[in-house]
């Protein structure tokens, strides 16, 4: 009878055991990346607290703890260890009351330096213009709404990082709501990377990192690679994209006077949720049929920069913290 109670433990316990485990793992790893997102926001917050909650709310008998057991900010990696006690059912036959049971999982959060990207690039004074800093998470809860327009070829041909406020402000100044700083004639539209030989796919997206140079695609119209990905009511309306942003353009005359044979230089990765836009060729995604009256002078993409994180399998090398963060299970 024993040695049948002994066999029965194994079974049943060892089982209940493994599923335990399972639960705190799900805990641990929901745990980790939570603590990584808030840091990638710029507040890693109650650390312990995140921790414990997500094991708790994992386990189905609410029966587990979970801690911090290293965070380290410079590095931006957190690990969480949850645990669990099961009181056994049949082991006590065999003296075995009670069995412990742990999981643990590492995160590494980060600022998102490469991806495959809508290909629409922004300027580093609009992304002033909001945040008042070239550097860092956007001011939330901002009012402002940015109006994206096409400028003419009297912008400066770069943006100097060392003075942004100063090099932005009289552009800013001509338009409050303006971007600036785009290639004459163009509205930020991509079609190709010119540093990795990546065209614009079908599907209407360009691979990018920071550091790359992106080749222009001139016109207000939405590109045409892009015309019917972005087809139908709503399809970019309140979305969030995740855009690259310029500090340096340049065309053949070396500088930003010309829509052709334009480039645009990859200074970081910004989040930007669209609240609408309007183009001779479309309306909020709707198709315009030649010139759409309903567009005002300016055409435009209005929305806001903010702090979105998302989760991905790989991080890259630092770069500039502009809201677009990344987190992701490295253990």
């Amino acid at each position: 009878m024993v040695a049948l109670l002994g066999f029965t433990a194994l079974g049943v316990d060892g089982t209940a055991l493994w599923s335990d485990q399972k639960q705190l793992q799900n805990g641990a790893d929901a745990g980790a990346l939570a603590i990584a997102q808030n840091c990638a926001d710029g507040n890693c917050g109650n650390a312990n607290t995140t921790a414990n909650d997500y094991a708790v709310s994992n386990k189905f008998d609410g029966n587990a703890s979970g801690m911090v057991t290293n965070l380290n900010t410079s590095e931006q990696t957190v690990t969480v260890r949850d645990s669990s006690t099961r009181h056994l059912w049949f082991a006590p036959a065999i003296g075995i009351k009670t069995a412990g049971v742990s999981a643990e999982a590492t995160a590494h959060w980060g600022q998102k330096t490469a991806g495959t990207f809508l290909p629409l690039i922004f300027s580093l004074c609009a992304f002033w213009a909001q945040s008042d800093k070239v550097d860092g998470v956007p001011v939330p809860g901002t009012s402002l709404t940015l109006h994206f327009k096409s400028v003419g070829a009297t912008d400066p041909s770069l943006i100097d990082n060392t003075n942004v406020e100063a090099t932005c402000a009289p552009l800013i100044s001509q338009d409050t709501n303006g971007a600036h700083n785009e290639v004459a004639g163009g509205f930020g539209w991509l079609d190709k990377n010119v540093t990795t030989g990546a065209t614009l796919s079908t599907s209407c997206s360009l691979p990018a990192s920071v550091g790359d140079w992106l080749g222009s695609d001139p016109g207000l119209n939405v590109s045409t690679a892009c015309d019917n990905a972005l087809s139908g009511s709503g399809s970019l309306v309140d979305r969030i994209v995740q855009l690259p942003i310029f500090d340096q353009c340049k065309s053949d005359t070396g500088k930003c006077d010309g829509g052709n044979n334009s480039e645009y230089h990859v200074y970081g990765i910004a989040s930007f949720k669209i609240t609408s836009y309007c183009f001779d060729n479309k309306v909020n995604g709707q198709e315009g049929g030649g010139t759409v009256t309903q567009c005002p002078a300016d055409r435009r993409i209005s929305g806001e920069f903010l702090s979105y994180t998302t989760a991905d399998s790989t991080i890259g090398p630092p770069g500039p913290p502009m809201g677009a963060g990344q987190v992701s299970l490295i253990k």
